[in-house]
């Protein structure tokens, strides 16, 4: 019997788009396979075979993860490039200084000089620290510094985010460890004051009566011994002051986003970090004539998960200042001298981040840089921005592990792309956390 050609053809067509369902299964399941951890998931377990660390997926090598969740920097959007090292360096403009480098490909910090030389590198293994923790963010933030600050002494203080903070000195030597859970900043001021974040979860009942959230602390700590000096809850903070609605407001929104987003659960490690302060910038005489809310000791923090910037007052233990605009999901506010903030704005924009110059008591838009073309500057997580002595500005775009300075007309005069790659194409790059201008008059007799 002869099968009519049109009964045929469907057949031909149904067995077509079957072949093709099951090559993208095939495919799937092998990307699956071979994708190690660290990569989709960004920081690394450790686990025997697995890539450790925390690295991001080249710029143009997976889709960008766009959730609100608070605790993991996991998405990685813009292609890294075969650039290595430092490839501009304008003599002339750029500002002198040695360059304290953190990068997510272990935990190791690495003091190099403008041309990218290694003059120093501190490291040290999270198992040495605190030997046998179990925590739940031990299974994933051993593997990489967050943050660090080297002293005038030539110690390096890092945070293991969310874990907590060492102390080593020039030989690697652990000074002493604090396990208050610091996370993403810590701060030294001229009189050697040590000042962090921390994180402490439990249940606040007027957020959530049946799930625990993260809040957030301003720490000040003994650069002694690590020891907690004092303590500036946020939440109380945010909930007596003028401000109170607005922060409930903000955060009543956060998590309808998460219900919407994740119904049936209020994970903690996913939403429960309503506030994810990831910077702090305590007040010395940058404030000047602003008044008494810049006043020195006062902190600025940045509260991501918010979109907001807000000044505590240390003594009164209440938030006396509030700035909302148009970034979003920002770090690294800093007060300057002449009156403005300083901010990298990781979202303001659809695929373009920005570094934006605000007034600090109006937030009006006072200067901007932003590249012309999406993703050509762009870090959905992460970012540092840093106004050197001279005028210049360093901007940190973590997630392509790329530093650029920009001289005053918006020229960049020096880049330093992360040399730390993996993967059999190089198409991973390590988080570029920061990227520190150390001042060019630092104390170096450590180095000799």
């Amino acid at each position: 019997m002869r099968v009519p050609d049109r009964i045929l053809a469907v057949l031909a067509t149904a067995l077509g788009a079957l072949a093709i369902a099951l090559g993208v299964l095939a495919v799937a399941q092998a990307c699956d396979s071979a994708t190690p951890d660290g990569v989709e998931s960004g920081e690394g377990e450790g686990r025997q075979g697995r890539r450790t660390g925390n690295w991001k997926r080249a710029r143009g090598a997976g889709p960008e993860d766009e959730d609100l969740g608070g605790l993991g920097y996991v998405d990685g959007v813009t292609p890294a490039g075969s650039e290595i090292g430092v490839t501009i360096h304008d003599r002339e403009r750029a500002e002198a200084g040695l360059n304290l480098v953190v990068s997510g490909h272990r935990p190791e910090v690495n003091l190099m000089d403008m041309e990218g030389t290694l003059r120093h590198s501190w490291s040290i293994p999270f198992d040495r620290v605190w030997p046998g923790r179990t925590d739940m963010l031990s299974r994933y933030h051993t593997e990489f510094f967050r943050r660090a600050r080297v002293l005038p002494n030539g110690d390096l203080l890092a945070i293991f985010e969310g874990l907590g903070i060492v102390r080593l000195d020039t030989s690697n030597e652990l000074v002493w460890a604090y396990d208050g859970g610091a996370h993403h900043d810590l701060r030294v001021l001229p009189d050697g004051r040590l000042f962090t974040l921390r994180r402490a979860a439990r249940i606040v009942p007027s957020i959530d009566p049946d799930h625990e959230v993260f809040e957030d602390f301003v720490c000040e700590l003994d650069p002694d011994d690590g020891s907690e000096l004092a303590a500036w809850s946020l939440f109380e903070a945010a909930f007596d002051s003028e401000y109170e609605d607005m922060f409930r407001r903000g955060i009543a929104r956060y998590l309808r986003i998460a219900d919407r987003q994740d119904p049936g659960t209020r994970d903690l490690w996913l939403w429960g970090d309503v506030f994810h302060t990831n910077s702090l910038h305590v007040f010395s005489d940058e404030g000047g004539s602003l008044g008494p809310v810049f006043a020195p000791g006062n902190v600025l923090v940045s509260i991501r998960s918010l979109n907001l910037l807000a000044v505590l007052d240390t003594e009164a233990r209440k938030i006396v200042h509030v700035l909302k605009g148009p970034w979003e999901a920002q770090h690294e506010a800093m007060l300057l001298s002449g009156g403005t903030i300083l901010l990298f704005d990781n979202k303001g924009e659809a695929r373009r981040s920005a570094v934006l110059e605000i007034d600090a008591q109006t937030g009006e838009l006072v200067w901007s840089y932003r590249a012309e073309e999406p993703d050509a500057f762009y870090s959905a997580r992460s970012g540092i921005c840093q106004r050197l002595p001279g005028g210049n500005t360093l901007v940190i775009e973590s997630n392509a592990g790329r530093a650029f300075e920009l001289a005053p007309d918006e020229t960049i005069v020096w880049e330093f792309h992360s040399p730390f790659r993996a993967g059999e194409d190089d198409e991973l790059v390590a988080n570029l956390f920061d990227v520190e201008r150390l001042p060019a008059d630092f104390p170096t007799s450590w180095l000799e």
